[in-house]
């Protein structure tokens, strides 16, 4: 019998937050709107597709090094960019935290692994610069991360 007590008080108080929900207005942010704007002039070809991209990227969690990025269109899902970094001065995982460089030696042990080499490029600073003004990304572009 308590059980029974128990799932109509469930019910009761999951009904009285979808009430709540139901009349509240939701809004969109102002960042939201420019990007369904962006997307919109994109689709009828008012832009080009690199004006709003998605950013994935890897990078230590001890010292914030960014070891690969990619960058893909967020209307079309064309992939732009996708490479691992090559650092002058090598992969850094300094910190003085033991556990965050544990995690960056594991992260990099994934990132840079033998298996994934050949698939994906390894670019210095200046090349990944060129490569990025070569497929269309200006300061115009909105970045989505």
């Amino acid at each position: 019998m308590a059980w029974r007590e128990k799932a109509t008080e469930d019910t009761k108080s999951a009904q009285a937050i979808l009430e709540t929900s139901m009349r509240n207005q939701w809004a969109f942010s102002a960042e939201y709107k420019t990007v369904q704007k962006r997307m919109f002039e994109i689709q009828q070809g008012l832009r080009p597709g690199s004006d709003l991209v998605i950013l994935d990227d890897e990078f230590s969690p001890a010292s914030s090094q960014i070891w690969e990025f990619a960058m893909i269109e967020k209307v079309s899902g064309k992939v732009l960019v996708n490479t691992s970094i090559e650092h002058e001065k090598g992969i850094d995982h300094g910190a003085e935290n033991p556990f965050l460089r544990h995690l960056s030696y594991r992260n990099a042990a994934n990132v840079f692994s033998a298996s994934r080499l050949p698939m994906i490029p390894r670019l210095n600073a200046d090349q990944v610069a060129s490569q990025l003004r070569a497929v269309g990304i200006t300061p115009n572009t909105i970045i989505l991360v």
